[in-house]
C-alpha cells in the first residue's frame, strides 16, 4: 500500500465516524439544541451545566442526590458589590417554541444569621453573562422573605408582582406558551401569567442562580431541575406562521405580531431571516408589522402541517417571491434520518474504524525497500 492510498483510507475513515457519531447536521447542530431532562443532582454534569461564581467567591458547591450551595461562614466578599453569588447556566438551547416549563425544588435552608440571600430560577437568551442579554426568572429573597419575578431586560434590575412567604422550601416553576408568553408559579400559586418579554426567538437557554449578603451564611439545596422543552409533536389541526420583512427588496429586521384564533401574540423582534410562529392553531391570521415608524399588515391562512409565509414590504422594491420547497434539504434529512439507524451508524463506526486504522499503517509505516539485483558484469 503506497502512502497516497493511506492517506485516502485514513480520510474516507474520519468522515465516516464522524457522520456515524454527529450525523449531516454535524457537532454544533446536534449540541444546539438539547431536549427535555431532569437533572436529579447524583453529580454536577459538567457537559450540561457552566457553572460561573463571582470574581470574589467563597462558597462551595457540590452535588449528591441533592445540589448544595453552601456559605458555612461569613464570605469575605467584596463589601462594595455587597454580596456574592453562584449561576449554573445550560450549556445547550433548548427549543421553547412549541411551548414547554422549567421546575425546580427548594429542599431545604439551614443555617447562618440571615441565611442565602436570593435564588433565582431563569430563561436567558445570551450563552454567557448577563450584559445585553434578556433575562426572566422568578426568585426566592430568604434576606428580606418575598418572592417576585424578574426582568434582567431593564437596567439594572426590575423586580414586580413580590409576595411575601412564610417558608423557604417549595417549588419555582416556569411555563412558556407557544406565543412566547410566561406564566410564573411559587409552591404551586400562580404569581403571573402572560408576561411578554422581548425575545427575537424561543430557543433559550435555562439556568438558576444562588447569592448571599457578605454579613450572613447558610446552607441550600435544590433538586429535581425539570426542563421540558419542543419534545410534543405538534397536533394534526396546527401549522407554521413565517414573517419576514423587506424595505427595497432587501430583508430587514422590524416588529411583528399576528392577530388570529389563538388571540394576539407576543410581538417579537424579526431577524432578517424571519421569525416562525411555531404550532399555532390552523386559520386565518392577520400579521401586523413596523419598520422604522412603517405600518403593514397581511392576510395569511395557516393549513395544517405547513408553513406559510407572510412578506411586509414596507416600501421601495417589490421583495423577491415565497421561496419553493427546498428539495435539497429533504434529501439531507432523509439521509440524515437513515444515519440514525443503529445498525447503519453501527456499521459506518467500525468500517471508519478500520479505514483509519489501515490508512495509518499505510501512510506511517516506513517502507520496504525493494531488492535490486546487481547490474550484470561485463565482461572483455
Amino acid at each position: 500500500m503506497n502512502r497516497s492510498t493511506g492517506a485516502t483510507l485514513l480520510f474516507v475513515g474520519c468522515i465516516l465516524i464522524y457522520l456515524s457519531v454527529f450525523g449531516i447536521t454535524g457537532f454544533g447542530f446536534r449540541f444546539a439544541l438539547g431536549g427535555s431532562f431532569t437533572d436529579p443532582f447524583n453529580t454536577i454534569d459538567t457537559t450540561r451545566w457552566k457553572i460561573t461564581t463571582d470574581p470574589v467567591y467563597s462558597g462551595r458547591y457540590y452535588a449528591d442526590g441533592v445540589l448544595h450551595f453552601d456559605w458555612s461562614t461569613k464570605p469575605t466578599g467584596n463589601t462594595v458589590q455587597g454580596w456574592e453569588s453562584v449561576t449554573f447556566s445550560s450549556i445547550a438551547l433548548y427549543d421553547f417554541s412549541q411551548g414547554g416549563s422549567l421546575t425546580l425544588d427548594i429542599v431545604s435552608m439551614t443555617g447562618g444569621t440571615g441565611n442565602i440571600r436570593v435564588f433565582d430560577l431563569f430563561l436567558v437568551d445570551q450563552p454567557t453573562g448577563f450584559s445585553g442579554a434578556t433575562m426572566v426568572g422568578v426568585r426566592k429573597n430568604a434576606y428580606a422573605k418575598y418572592y417576585c419575578v424578574f426582568d434582567y431586560t431593564k437596567s439594572p434590575n426590575i423586580e414586580f408582582n413580590k409576595q411575601t412567604f412564610v417558608t423557604y422550601p417549595g417549588n419555582l416553576k416556569i411555563e412558556v406558551s407557544t406565543m412566547g408568553k410566561l406564566t410564573f408559579y411559587v409552591d404551586g400559586v400562580q404569581l403571573l401569567t402572560g408576561y411578554s418579554p422581548p425575545w427575537s426567538t424561543l430557543q433559550l437557554y435555562v439556568g438558576m442562580r444562588a447569592g448571599v449578603d457578605w454579613t450572613y451564611y447558610g446552607h441550600l439545596t435544590v433538586d429535581n431541575y425539570q426542563v421540558v422543552a419542543g419534545t410534543t409533536p405538534p397536533p394534526p389541526d396546527t401549522g407554521n406562521l413565517k414573517v419576514i420583512g423587506y424595505y427595497d427588496g432587501n430583508p430587514v429586521s422590524c416588529q411583528a405580531y399576528y392577530v388570529g384564533p389563538q388571540g394576539t401574540s407576543a410581538t417579537v423582534t424579526v431577524p432578517t431571516t424571519g421569525y416562525t410562529w411555531s404550532s399555532i392553531t390552523t386559520g386565518s391570521y392577520t400579521v401586523y408589522g413596523t419598520y422604522t415608524g412603517i405600518a403593514k399588515s397581511q392576510i395569511a391562512t395557516v393549513v395544517a402541517g405547513q408553513t406559510v409565509t407572510v412578506q411586509l414590504n414596507f416600501g421601495g422594491t417589490t421583495p423577491p417571491p415565497t421561496e419553493t420547497p427546498d428539495f435539497l434539504n429533504q434529501i439531507l434529512q432523509f439521509i440524515e434520518n437513515t444515519l440514525n439507524n443503529t445498525t447503519v451508524k453501527s456499521l459506518m463506526l467500525v468500517g471508519g474504524l478500520g479505514m483509519v486504522g489501515l490508512g495509518a499503517i499505510g501512510l506511517f509505516m516506513p517502507k520496504r525497500k525493494q531488492y535490486s539485483p546487481p547490474p550484470p558484469s561485463s565482461y572483455y
